[in-house]
């Protein structure tokens, strides 16, 4: 197939629409007249500019990355039919829900209309104190993922987290967190976890009882007591907050 033979001028890491133009439309453009050409150039270029350079290319439904040119490099079938869907998100809603029915608390499951997937937005639709809301911070140490549940307006104490783990405080990247716990952004909780990542409560959630962490989605939330919360995740209770106010 004739290579594109039109300059780019662009910023480097791009990649001018027309020359992906060629690659995806050999049949039309090989044996064309420059006349054809043209026409084809121009009428790509009014709708795309710029297109990442291979194989700079995400995903957004999962933050992965993968070749534009060869998709089963990265795990990625060329066929349709064997494309990934939202639902390969290793814990999802139904693994929670299906956890907590196999504790016997599937009552216990809040599902909302309007977003949770912060503390201030989830105490707003549960119309309770931003305290009460259970926060999983997750974290990646050298030993591997970790979650630890504080009280919804505390924060991390890097002083206390380091003489209790040994190591700075390492936050895992948002776009990580489905491939390190197995929940997304918005929705991470404390249970039907990834079974290397270890629990930890902290003690700034004993101002409140019950509390509501999340359940998988930025749209979900459950009601335990700290009794049931303990019992669940069976994690360890640490002090690594710094003391913060517990009313809204």
């Amino acid at each position: 197939m004739e290579k594109a033979r039109f300059p780019v001028k662009s910023r480097p890491g791009l990649v001018a629409a027309e020359r992906i133009s060629y690659a995806a439309f050999p049949e039309r453009t090989a044996d064309s007249s420059d006349h054809m050409r043209r026409g084809l150039r121009t009428r790509i270029s009014k709708h795309i500019r710029f297109l990442p350079l291979f194989p700079a290319h995400a995903d957004n439904a999962t933050g992965r990355t993968f070749n534009l040119c060869r998709p089963e490099k990265a795990g990625y079938s060329s066929s349709p039919a064997e494309q990934p869907e939202n639902g390969s998100i290793f814990m999802s809603v139904d693994a929670v829900r299906a956890f907590l029915k196999e504790q016997g608390l599937e009552s216990a499951y809040r599902e909302f209309s309007s977003s949770s997937a912060t503390v201030a937005l989830a105490a707003a639709v549960l119309g309770c104190e931003e305290g009460r809301i259970a926060k999983t911070l997750s974290l990646m140490t050298k030993s591997g993922p970790i979650v630890v549940v504080t009280m919804g307006t505390a924060r991390l104490d890097n002083r206390k987290y380091k003489e209790h783990f040994g190591e700075k405080a390492v936050f895992i990247k948002p776009d990580e967190l489905e491939q390190a716990i197995g929940h997304p952004m918005g929705g991470c909780c404390p249970f039907a976890l990834k079974p290397e990542v270890r629990v930890y409560l902290d003690t700034s959630l004993r101002a409140f009882d019950p509390v509501y962490p999340a359940a998988g989605a930025p749209n979900n939330a459950v009601e335990l007591t700290l009794e049931q919360l303990e019992q669940l995740t069976r994690g360890e209770w640490i002090d690594v907050c710094k003391s913060a106010e517990s009313g809204l």
